[in-house]
């Protein structure tokens, strides 16, 4: 055994003839594993920018949903009528008041809405009104992400909504994105007259005209919320504290509402009122604003008075 390993290793061409076939195997194992690598790499990078043209895609996509729901969600906004239907019956209330006041109203029979003022105002301020533009936007959000309300979240709302608590308002206006999420949501449906403001949510500058698009979005069919969501809201304006059933709910025993007020340093009150009186066609939503009341109540009785005419004028049962 020993001298055939001797003539084995004397042999150096077969040696030198080995070395060179195990050099050529390495090479080619090297050249086959760096094309194997290159090709993965390939094929990382295919797939990303699959992922990626795929992800623009879709969010093109998604962008122009939002936008056509959003131009629809304006262009479904009924005309006003330049007819001043409610002078008449709102005039005596509207020239014997201190107070400066605005009232927006659509009727759903008609298809109209109609607006009458005793002010040269362009704004007024919303005080709590403004809650149940927070909700419609609030509920918007949760389904164009996928998600629903937790039990939390309902209990924040529904303080903000049937006892109209102001913790409760700052929390959910904090979460659609406080300032600027309150002035997306008024570019969003179209609401011109209305400006969020830096300093907080309780004077937010807006009109009557404008809330009636809140209103109508929440009582009629609207492609900015669900179905379901709008049944949500209308259930909690339905169900207001008792101390809160005032204003607008003297026009019909079928009623949903949100009311605000404020009294501000020059001894003067904020009272606005805004909802829903009558049911299906025969119903109407209604935004009534006003300020420099002289006294809560007398700001409550105006708005109430101007509430029931009205209701008379459009037989709102």
């Amino acid at each position: 055994m020993v001298e055939e390993l001797k003539k084995l290793f004397n042999n150096r061409g077969l040696v030198l003839f080995l070395l060179e076939a195990l050099l050529v195997l390495i090479v080619i194992v090297s050249i086959i594993l760096e094309a194997v690598k290159i090709n993965d790499i390939h094929t990382v990078n295919a797939m990303r920018s699959d992922f990626i043209a795929k992800q623009k895609k879709e969010e093109r996509a998604f962008s122009r949903a939002e936008r056509n729901l959003i131009k629809k969600t304006k262009e479904t906004t009924p005309k006003v009528n330049d007819e001043k239907v409610l002078n008449g019956r709102l005039s005596p209330y509207l020239e014997n008041t201190d107070a400066e006041v605005s009232v927006a109203v659509y009727s759903k029979k008609n298809n109209r809405i109609y607006q009458t003022t005793n002010s040269k105002r362009t704004t007024y301020p919303s005080a709590s009104i403004i809650k149940a533009d927070f909700l419609v936007e609030l509920l918007h959000q949760k389904h164009k992400a996928g998600q629903s309300l937790d039990v939390n979240e309902q209990a924040v709302i529904q303080k903000m909504m049937e006892y109209s608590d102001n913790d409760a308002a700052t929390n959910v206006y904090n979460q659609i994105g406080g300032y600027s999420g309150l002035a997306r949501y008024f570019s969003n449906v179209g609401m011109d007259g209305s400006v969020a403001l830096t300093t907080g949510w309780a004077l937010t500058a807006t009109t009557p005209l404008d809330q009636i698009k809140t209103l109508n979005i929440i009582f009629y069919q609207s492609n900015y919320i669900s179905d379901t969501s709008r049944s949500y809201i209308e259930y909690l304006m339905g169900h207001v504290a008792e101390d809160q059933n005032w204003g607008i709910s003297v026009g019909s025993k079928h009623f949903c509402l949100k009311n605000g007020w404020k009294q501000m340093p020059n001894g003067k009150w904020i009272i606005n009122s805004m909802g829903q009186i009558g049911t299906g066609q025969n119903s109407c939503t209604i935004a009534i604003m006003s300020t420099g009341n002289k006294t809560e109540q007398s700001g409550e009785k105006l708005v109430e008075d101007l509430t029931k005419a009205v209701s008379s004028e459009l037989k709102i049962k």
